[in-house]
């Protein structure tokens, strides 16, 4: 029997996932063509969530990223694969096991049903596929720790996941005991947690859909407007990239789309889009530099110009010379005979 119900069966938050698919082998849990971009629901309240689910997709295309799935789309794909589908009714079981479990006050049984629920859905990312069934595991593993011997550390921890996993959750209060449903309150009370992915749920969620690169995102409400933060995930090169942005609260979608194309960059637009690359910069020149740091007395122009006036003087000593005169040896100086002499390092 089931102690608790849920007001949605997906998540409150919005998260986006940006692909770019490397390689002719790459495969893909899609049953069409393969998508270079997939945007997915996962953190973000509500009615905001609904918003960017429709308007996300359209706005990252018109930015040249032509390739991509929005949330909807990408979501029903990933659910439709065999292995998600299997493992999300193995932990619906799991769940039922658990919460008959807790109205049976067996406590090790309840706790280790939950478990291994959860473990099914960690397996066929069960956070974006089934988060009421996160959540409703992680209730009643709270629930069964609460059991004696009671340990309420361990059931605020459990808490606390399951509002994390879905902040629509809400137990059937008829079913559930009132110390129970004041630490759930208080719960719920101190607000939500990070919802960072941790880096193996990426690796897996990799795996399990084929795309390489993941970019996920989460808005907050704040005083201004939304705080936002999103994260570029290569799981396979274990590198990742964020960005942190204060959004307004009239144009969110615009901004957002804006931020994970800023977070992507032009070079993931020009692969996903089929845009043609820029021509390379060329570095600037260091010839200006080079040439200022040179002594006077080596540049160019310097004997350029003594070597324009030299030959001028030569040229009229010739002329001077061959009109005859009183003497045909060279000018002297009061020294003696007058002569040039350069020496080029």
């Amino acid at each position: 029997m089931r102690t608790c119900r849920s007001r949605a069966s997906r998540p409150v938050a919005l998260a986006v996932f940006g692909v770019a698919l490397v390689g002719s082998g790459a495969q893909s849990a899609q049953a069409g063509p393969s998508a270079s971009v997939a945007v997915l629901p996962v953190a973000a309240p509500r009615p905001l969530a609904l918003r960017l689910d429709r308007a996300l997709g359209g706005t990252l295309r018109r930015l040249g990223y032509a390739e991509l799935l929005g949330p909807g789309e990408w979501l029903a794909q990933l659910e439709a694969l065999p292995e998600v589908k299997a493992g999300v009714a193995r932990a619906r079981t799991q769940v039922e096991q658990a919460e008959r479990a807790v109205e049976n006050m067996e406590r090790e049984a309840a706790v280790a049903a939950a478990r291994a629920g959860l473990a099914e859905l960690e397996r066929v990312a069960g956070r974006y596929t089934a988060p009421e069934l996160v959540a409703r595991l992680h209730f009643a593993s709270g629930l069964a720790e609460l059991l004696l011997p009671a340990d309420p550390d361990a059931a605020r921890v459990a808490f606390r996941a399951a509002f994390d996993a879905d902040a629509t959750f809400q137990p059937d209060e008829r079913r559930v005991a009132p110390r129970a449903l004041k630490l759930w309150g208080e719960t719920r009370a101190a607000g939500r947690g990070s919802s960072v992915p941790s880096a193996t749920s990426v690796a897996r969620l990799a795996q399990l859909t084929g795309v390489p690169r993941l970019v996920w995102l989460e808005l907050a409400p704040t005083e201004a407007g939304w705080s936002a933060e999103a994260r570029l995930y290569a799981p396979r090169a274990g590198a990742t990239r964020a960005l942190r942005r204060t959004l307004s609260g009239g144009a969110v979608e615009r901004e957002t789309a804006q931020l994970v194309a800023e977070l992507l960059g032009p070079v993931e637009r020009r692969l996903v889009g089929g845009m043609p690359p820029s021509p390379p910069v060329a570095p600037p020149s260091t010839a200006p530099a080079e040439a200022a740091s040179r002594p006077w007395y080596r540049r160019w122009w310097v004997w350029t110009t003594v070597g324009v006036v030299l030959a001028g003087a030569g040229a009229g000593v010739a002329v001077a010379l061959s009109r005859g005169g009183p003497s045909a040896s060279p000018p002297t100086t009061p020294t003696g005979p007058f002569d040039f002499q350069f020496t080029f390092k």
